[in-house]
């Protein structure tokens, strides 16, 4: 995940190891032996670099989102561009990632985790971590509903989106049935869905 991989330190073969375990198997069913063994490591360097599990996992969190294939850090980047186009784009890139070999990044396994286990030690830095996607999911959102749009109906918005999105990296046999169709058409469907729901809130 490292962009020199022939150079990485032992603090980063130990991140490096503790975001794959951790996204693949969790917090809890991931032990620091584990984590030495496949960043070729020792526990001492844990306890050195990190002093302990959880405040390696709460660094792993943060350099997972901090990775530049990590694509909610570019969403400030798409803004120009018309707030249809920008939802599309972002439940596109959402729905390939949900079909791609390796099942999504690492990133979004992470997230999904998270979001389930709460396994960090401070609120705070998931909320500072998912603030690009809050903002990028709300900008498209209140432009496309107007300003007259609640919050509550912003909130709502969001959810539907984001279930839509997640589902199929959260659920197999979700996952199972979509593999009969297209990425292109669950994409479609969703966008599809998204604009009718906006369509009749803006009716009302």
């Amino acid at each position: 995940m490292y962009k020199n991989m022939s150079k990485k330190s032992t603090k980063e073969r130990l991140v490096d190891a503790s975001a794959k375990l951790f996204a693949d198997r969790g917090f809890t069913s991931v032990s620091v032996n584990d984590i030495c063994v496949l960043a070729s490591a020792n526990i001492a360097a844990v306890n050195y670099h990190f002093s302990n599990k959880q405040k390696l996992y709460d660094e792993t969190l943060k350099y997972a989102f901090s990775q530049e294939n990590n694509p909610w850090n570019n969403v400030s980047d798409i803004e120009k561009i018309p707030a249809e186009q920008r939802m599309f784009n972002f439940i596109k890139m959402h729905i390939t990632q949900a079909f791609s070999p390796d099942e999504g990044s690492c990133f979004n396994k992470l997230l999904l985790r998270e979001l389930v286990e709460k396994n960090i030690s401070d609120i705070s830095i998931i909320m500072e971590i998912i603030k690009p996607l809050k903002n990028c999911i709300e900008g498209f959102l209140r432009e496309l509903t107007g300003e007259n749009a609640s919050d509550n109906t912003i909130l709502l918005l969001r959810y539907s989106l984001m279930s839509q999105c997640m589902m199929p990296m959260i659920s197999p046999i979700a996952k199972g049935f979509l593999l009969q169709t297209s990425v292109s058409n669950i994409t479609k469907h969703v966008y599809n869905t998204m604009m009718a729901t906006i369509k009749e809130i803006n009716i009302k």
